[in-house]
């Protein structure tokens, strides 16, 4: 059953290629487009309304497409499929589990358990952008440009925003909150999956190309995380996204070389802001000693311990109650009130791993974490890639979804992510150091 065979060793001549992918940019637009749909950077956004109708519409499509490519195979007599597919595959019925679970444990019917996770299933979308890669209908550059547009469409209406639309007035929805800890003020609650992709890969062109003028959309990307975006956990993995590359990738007489030039600006400014901004340093000393204090579970100066602990304490006695399958998702089409019906004040993304214990049980958790491991092995197979940007980048960007998901709901609300990145590893780990792929188990059958 496999949905996705490469059908030669040697790229595909343009006039061969499917209709839209014989043109450069629309074939660019297309991946930009299906990338932002399925990694939902802009879910939360003031483009909601559109981007959850985009969602609606894509899920059937993709469904069908999968249908389809099952039955062409099935009708070719060819059931043999590769390791990536297989992961995808089961990803697709995790969530029978959980409605199951949240069947039993609120009494929901089983289809609406289903549909609850009718945002999960985009990930069938990274299926699709696998699919065109391994047949040859696109390229890693024309990926890797595609990337480079959803990050920087991230990084402008970020930006623009923050700067141009007051976030009061959607205070306590999902586009935006207020937090003493974080100086009080009402800020937005964006997505930061482009953003680290967009830091990480002009820190990794700065150092690996010496291209130093990349410095300045590399601090560009940082900032908003750091000025504007204030999660703790956003400003750790940014921070190590950026070292990490930069130290992994770069050479060390080239690091040598600049890390005066670098260093001392960097020092001078630091000791400016603590001269200048004395009181924004001390909110984010308390930001992240008040994160030392919610983990420890200590009270003292603990502004956010409460609700955590609250919450905390929810997803707990869930999970004792539910180990196996989980809770499930609440759909609020079925029950408008969704988990505060039945468990009061809780979201599962606001406890991190735990939250994917509370929806899938510990299998499904395990199974979700499985993509960073996988792809982890993927990597180890690579060879010859050390100066290749996008897989540089897309290693490390891994490492920061993977620390995000510890605290925040990353694998909770967008697998989608993470799973794209392993592909891209697995692809990665097909091709030769010269950049052909290995030669196909098997020849392709038709088009899709």
């Amino acid at each position: 059953m496999a949905l996705v065979t490469p059908d030669n060793t040697a790229p595909i001549p343009g006039s061969a290629l499917p209709w839209p992918f014989r043109h450069h940019a629309l074939t660019v637009g297309i991946l930009a487009f299906v990338i932002t749909i399925v990694w939902r950077v802009l879910t939360v956004s003031h483009f909601t309304l559109v981007i959850g109708a985009l969602e609606v519409a894509l899920v059937p499509l993709l469904v069908a497409w999968v249908v389809w490519r099952i039955v062409q195979r099935s009708l070719a007599n060819d059931w043999r499929i590769n390791g990536f597919e297989i992961y995808v595959l089961l990803m697709v019925l995790l969530p029978l589990g959980a409605a199951i679970g949240a069947q039993r444990e609120f009494g929901q019917p089983l289809i609406w358990g289903i549909f609850a996770f009718k945002d999960y299933y985009l990930l069938l979308g990274v299926l699709a952008v696998y699919h065109w890669l391994r047949m040859g209908w696109i390229s890693l550059r024309q990926l890797e440009q595609a990337l480079l547009i959803v990050a920087w469409t991230c990084l402008i209406y970020f930006y623009l925003a923050t700067l141009f639309i007051n976030p009061a007035p959607y205070q306590d929805t999902p586009l935006a909150g207020a937090n003493d800890i974080k100086g009080g003020g009402v800020y937005y609650r964006f997505n930061m999956c482009a953003m680290y992709f967009g830091a990480i890969y002009y820190s990794a062109r700065a150092f690996m190309r010496e291209r130093w003028i990349d410095l300045l959309p590399a601090l560009l990307f940082a900032a908003y995380v750091v000025v504007f975006r204030m999660d703790r956990t956003s400003m750790a993995v940014t921070a190590i996204g950026m070292a990490g590359v930069v130290l992994w990738h770069a050479p060390w007489k080239r690091l040598a070389k600049v890390a005066l030039v670098i260093l001392v600006p960097a020092l001078v400014a630091v000791m400016v802001l603590f001269l200048a901004a004395p009181s924004k340093v001390e909110q984010y000393t308390f930001m992240f000693k008040d994160a030392l204090h919610t983990v420890t579970g200590t009270e003292e100066g603990a502004a956010e311990v409460s609700v955590r602990t609250l919450e905390v304490a929810i997803a707990k006695r869930q999970v004792a109650q539910h180990p196996w399958i989980g809770n499930g998702r609440i759909s609020h089409t079925w029950n408008e009130g969704g988990y505060e019906q039945f468990l009061g004040f809780f979201y599962p993304a606001d406890v991190g791993m735990l939250g994917l214990v509370f929806i899938y049980g510990y299998p499904g958790m395990l199974f979700l974490y499985a993509v960073f491991l996988i792809a982890f092995i993927y990597m180890l197979r690579v060879k010859g890639r050390k100066d290749d940007l996008l897989f540089a980048t897309s290693r490390f960007l891994l490492l920061a979804l993977f620390l995000d998901s510890l605290t925040n709901g990353q694998l909770t609300q967008n697998p989608a992510q993470a799973l794209l990145m392993m592909g891209l590893m697995h692809h990665y780990s097909r091709l030769s150091p010269a950049g052909r792929e290995a030669a196909p188990a098997m020849p392709a059958l038709g088009t899709a």
